[in-house]
């Protein structure tokens, strides 16, 4: 069947209005594509060795040439029909599947009424455990106080570096942070510039794993044991201790070079020796038997999305509401009244509600454009070998809860303990994946495309 023919007897695709009636994956699978085409043996033979495997994700307005290799008609379709005009690849809402219409509808009104229903059932954290500091508060705080010392402000030091200690054991009352971590920033009152670099990193809202993801590395997990065993680490340990870190966290191997030149005993002191200690038990409190992790020959597949392509990556979860979801929805009743509030069948509602808990992650200038009437685009993933894993219609513009429900909902534990996503707003991706699951994402890295900073 030619292209020509595919287009005239699928009857899905209007290129002249550029509509889109029926599920991606219906229309992909009249071009009978093999599902090899999505297969990386490669990533395979990696996670088999328990090493990373990376995943590049973008969401783009005229994805077909980057995968043309895959999809040779949506390749002809980008040449002759939108490329000339730049118009936008998405589809109009109007022919929007009915049944996500109203999944979003339901979702929406859910989530707005859940403060006036307690008796549902909210997703919470569950690895509070695995965080340093006990709250977003913590973190804003730490970067305040290490400000302030960077600009050499010393009337506001001392009443920064004192608030961030009350409020820091008002999260361990709760049972929240760590003592520990505690316990170093007050013996680091004032801290020098190495440990101003090291302290910014601790004072982020992260577990513990992806501040330092080092767990997989053994040798280093035991240096490291070494040293805080016996207080210093030398010769060729050192040098492979510093091979290790330098790549993976050089500020924390900055710091023990400078208290190991500092002393005269050649070792560090015993804030940072506890310190150390307390990152290497919570590196390993989740370390998890392989045997146990989940995976798609032990889980029921969900029904897929008619938005979604992803051949061998399977729903096996269901992104739920989290209590998190819950909070963005009451500051959003807050700041608008109920004119101004977006209706629930808009699908940038859940957009709205996220923007408002993004608000207090890392600065970020990443902005999308938007339609009335058309849909943002395609989300695209592939792996570092540029095999294509799957696309997503999105409806909403690309942010961390496109990303964070592909990832929750379609790959295994396993999987995400060995992933390492490229994503240009995985500054904020992380956080917003860590606040709803915690335990799941505690392995998973995330970084930004050089390129996206310029």
């Amino acid at each position: 069947m030619n292209e020509k023919s595919i287009m005239r007897e699928s009857n899905n695709f209007n290129i002249e209005s550029r509509t889109y009636n029926g599920g991606i994956a219906a229309y992909l699978s009249l071009l009978d594509f093999d599902k090899n085409h999505f297969r990386c043996r490669a990533c395979e033979i990696l996670l088999e060795n328990g090493q990373k495997v990376t995943i590049l994700c973008d969401g783009r307005l005229n994805l077909f040439i980057v995968i043309n290799n895959f999809l040779h008609f949506m390749t002809y379709v980008y040449n002759t029909h939108i490329s000339s005009t730049g118009t936008q690849i998405g589809i109009l809402w109007s022919n929007w599947p009915l049944a996500l219409k109203n999944e979003n509808r339901l979702r929406n009104e859910m989530i707005a009424s859940l403060r006036k229903n307690k008796e549902t059932d909210v997703m919470q954290d569950n690895a509070m455990e695995l965080f340093l500091i006990p709250s977003i508060a913590v973190h804003k705080l730490i970067y305040a106080w290490l400000n302030d010392e960077g600009k050499g402000q010393q009337n506001h030091f001392e009443s920064s570096v004192n608030k961030v200690i009350r409020k820091f054991q008002d999260g361990l009352d709760e049972g929240k942070g760590s003592a520990v971590l505690l316990r170093y920033i007050d013996a680091r009152r004032t801290p020098t510039q190495r440990e101003i670099d090291l302290l910014r990193e601790l004072g982020k809202y992260y577990p513990v794993h992806c501040i330092f993801p080092i767990s997989w590395r053994q040798n280093t997990m035991e240096l490291l044991k070494k040293l805080c065993k016996d207080g210093t680490v030398q010769g060729t340990n050192k040098d492979i201790l510093q091979l290790t870190l330098n790549s993976e966290c050089r500020f924390l191997m900055a710091v023990i070079e400078e208290e190991l030149a500092k002393n005269d005993a050649k070792t560090i002191t015993d804030p940072l020796r506890d310190l150390i200690s307390d990152i290497l038990e919570k590196l390993e409190s989740t370390l998890t038997d392989e045997d146990h992790l989940d995976s798609p020959d032990s889980a029921v597949p969900l029904p897929e999305r008619p938005t979604d392509f992803f051949p061998n990556h399977p729903r096996i979860r269901e992104r739920g509401i989290y209590l998190q979801d819950e909070k963005n929805a009451q500051a959003y009743n807050r700041r608008h009244s109920a004119k101004e509030r977006c209706s629930f069948e808009n699908f940038s509602y859940t957009e709205y509600l996220d923007n408002i808990e993004l608000e207090n992650y890392e600065h970020c200038k990443n902005e999308h454009s938007k339609s009335s009437k058309f849909s943002p685009g395609l989300f695209i993933v592939t792996c570092s070998h540029r095999k294509l894993i799957g696309i997503s219609l999105m409806g909403c513009s690309e942010g961390p809860n496109t990303l964070f429900t592909i990832l929750y909902e379609r790959f295994t534990e396993k999987q995400l303990n060995n992933l390492h996503v490229i994503f240009d707003n995985a500054c904020k991706t992380l956080p917003y994946c860590l606040a709803r699951e915690p335990k799941l994402f505690s392995r998973v890295l995330m970084q930004v495309r050089t390129f996206s900073w310029l």
